[in-house]
């Protein structure tokens, strides 16, 4: 482990020793280098900038235009009550005169049960009579 720290330390003087050793071409060249790394990082970062600018813009606009158009379009369950969408056909009243004509039948459909009551009935008195007479045309003769 030893040496292996002894070789660190060797290779850390050599790169120190060879910075110095540089050349002034070497030193202009890291020099334009970092400059140029500087420039990209800064392009970079201006381009994340407009495009998180541009997203936050383009989702204030499409916020400002859903509120805006709450106010001119509608849309639900009950735009038949809206005067722009009303028209002759209206379902209030359509179901109204349903349970109208749902009486009209119902009622009728006990007329109809009362008079049929009442003509099983007349028959049954009728035939209740015939007996009755001959019953009493028999008892006569």
């Amino acid at each position: 482990m030893e040496n292996k720290i002894k070789d660190w330390e060797g290779k850390k003087e050599k790169s120190k020793g060879e910075q110095f050793n540089l050349s002034e071409e070497q030193k202009e060249n890291q020099e334009s280098n970092k400059q140029n790394l500087i420039k990209k990082f800064r392009k970079k970062s201006l381009f994340r900038f407009k495009l998180a600018t541009l997203l936050l813009l383009s989702f204030l606009v499409g916020v400002l235009i859903k509120v805006e158009a709450k106010n001119y379009i509608t849309i639900g369950a009950e735009d038949y009550k809206l005067k722009k969408y009303q028209s002759d056909f209206k379902l209030s009243s359509q179901n109204k005169q349903e349970e109208a004509d749902l009486k009209k039948v119902e009622e009728k459909d006990q007329t109809d049960e009362k008079v049929k009551k009442e003509i099983e009935n007349s028959e049954e008195n009728q035939i209740e009579e015939e007996i009755k007479e001959e019953e009493k045309g028999e008892n006569t003769n």
